[in-house]
C-alpha cells in the first residue's frame, strides 16, 4: 500500500534474517502452520528467489508481493537475500554472498516449514546468473571434493519459462 513503511513487517513474513554475520539480510515467507509435511505425506519445497538489477541495483523488498505468491501457488517456504551490488560487491562476492545465503538456508529450512532436501534456485536476469553461476562453482568444487553446499536444482529464466535447467544430482 501507498505511504506503508518499509520497516512494518507483514504477519506470513518473518523479515531481515541476518545471515551473513553484520551484512546480508534475507527475508522467509514461512508456511503455516510450520510443518515440513504436508497433510498429503509430500516434503514442502523451499524457494531461493535471486532478484535482478543489472547487478547494480535491486533489493529484497521490491519482490515482497512475488515471494508470497510464490509461497501460496507453489505451496513452498521462500527465501529472498540481499546480495552485495556493484560497486559494494563484485560478482565474485554476490556469488559468495547467494553460497551463504544457500548454506543458512539448508540450516534452517525445516524451522520454517520447508525441507533443506528440496531446494530451488530461481532468479531474474541478473539474479538467474548468480543462481547459475554460484551452483556451477559448487558442482566444480564439489567435483575436487571441496564442496561445502549440499545439492540443489536450479532453473533459470530472463522472461518467460525456463531456458536452462543445472542440477548438481549428474
Amino acid at each position: 500500500k501507498t505511504g506503508q513503511s518499509l520497516t512494518t513487517v507483514p504477519k506470513s513474513l518473518d523479515a531481515k534474517v541476518l545471515y551473513v554475520k553484520n551484512q546480508m539480510r534475507l527475508d522467509v515467507y514461512p508456511l503455516h502452520p510450520v510443518s515440513g509435511v504436508r497433510s498429503d505425506g509430500k516434503v514442502r519445497p523451499v524457494i531461493v528467489f535471486l532478484y535482478g538489477g543489472y547487478f547494480d541495483s535491486g533489493s529484497k523488498w521490491i519482490y515482497s508481493t512475488l515471494a508470497r505468491k510464490l509461497r501460496e501457488h507453489c505451496n513452498a517456504v521462500v527465501v529472498v537475500p540481499d546480495y552485495p551490488t556493484y560497486p559494494r560487491g563484485t560478482i565474485q562476492e554476490m556469488s559468495e554472498s547467494v553460497a551463504r545465503c544457500l548454506m543458512w538456508t539448508g540450516e534452517n529450512a525445516e524451522k520454517y516449514g520447508g525441507s533443506r532436501d528440496h531446494i530451488w534456485v530461481v532468479g531474474h536476469s541478473a539474479g538467474a546468473f548468480l543462481a547459475s553461476y554460484t551452483l556451477l562453482r559448487s558442482m566444480m568444487a564439489k567435483a575436487s571434493n571441496s564442496n561445502t553446499l549440499p545439492d540443489y536444482l536450479c532453473a533459470q529464466g530472463v522472461a518467460g519459462p525456463p531456458v536452462s535447467l543445472v542440477s548438481s544430482h549428474g
